[in-house]
């Protein structure tokens, strides 16, 4: 037992290490080595602290992105932590740089008309800073992508029954005008009158 501990200890998985005192002191409550049992594991709460911090400590200062996740995770699982201080001082100086590097993904995404991506990119900034100013804007562009993923989705789903038609062209556009009859003020609009014009296209050279 004491040697499966040290080696969990050196690997800093205390976790692991708090199952086992409580296994061993659930069958064997009067052991002697219970008491200090115990207060070995009274005191591995504020081992798993240290450690997350350090992981925060250790994590490069240009990774941004690692630097704001070990962040986070310090913060959800040790609210009333010995470092949320400094930690939370930690995440006020990164607002901005984190910010800066998110727009720049999505000026990335955007291009690639990646949306799930964008709306992704989004919630994690507001996920860490919820209102502050950065945080409000970039929920307002979440809801703009959130609607060009909406569109792009309905029009793949128009493209899939239209491609069902297979070469009867006329009952492929008929696929898109039932829709925009039944959905006249449809955000995808100008996306489906654009793959009309296509087929209409298509539909003049036969």
């Amino acid at each position: 037992l004491q040697q499966r501990v040290e080696t969990l200890k050196s690997a800093a998985r205390f976790e692991e290490t708090q199952e086992i005192y409580r296994a061993f002191l659930a069958r064997h409550p009067d052991s002697p080595h219970a008491e200090d049992l115990r207060a070995a594991l009274a005191g591995i709460p504020a081992l798993i602290d240290q450690r997350d911090y350090d992981r925060l400590a250790a994590s490069p200062a240009d990774d941004l992105e690692a630097l704001v996740r070990a962040a986070e995770a310090y913060q959800l699982n040790h609210p009333t932590g010995k470092f949320r201080e400094a930690v939370e001082q930690k995440l006020v100086q990164l607002a901005r740089p984190y910010y800066e590097a998110i727009k720049s993904e999505l000026e990335r995404c955007e291009a690639e008309q990646a949306w799930e991506r964008c709306v992704a990119r989004c919630d994690d900034y507001a996920r860490v800073y919820k209102d502050n100013p950065y945080a409000l804007e970039l929920k307002g562009r979440r809801n703009t992508f959130q609607i060009r993923l909406q569109n792009a989705q309905i029009l793949q789903d128009l493209k899939a029954r239209a491609m069902a038609a297979g070469r009867d062209l006329a009952a492929a556009r008929q696929v898109y005008t039932d829709y925009l009859a039944a959905h006249p003020n449809s955000a995808a609009e100008k996306l489906i009158r654009a793959e009309m014009a296509a087929l209409e296209e298509s539909l003049n050279r036969q």
